[in-house]
């Protein structure tokens, strides 16, 4: 009750955004930060098909990285 469910990319894959970041319709409030929800949600983020990098929120994922020796 405390938070709404929203769906990733037209997948099964869910994302719960709480209600303090909402207005009463479901809209996002503007300049409210809500980075650190999609930050827990790595694996979601991935399933639904996000696997390019988002500023803040989420590396690259097709990118081999070289081990730091």
């Amino acid at each position: 009750m405390l938070a709404m469910r929203f769906t990733l990319n037209d997948t099964n894959q869910n994302v719960w955004i709480p209600k303090k970041h909402l207005y009463d319709d479901g809209t996002l409030i503007p300049n409210d930060n809500v980075d650190y929800v999609f930050r827990k949600a790595q694996k979601q983020l991935h399933l639904a098909g996000y696997s390019y990098p988002i500023q803040g929120i989420k590396r690259d994922t097709n990118v081999k990285r070289p081990m730091p020796f």
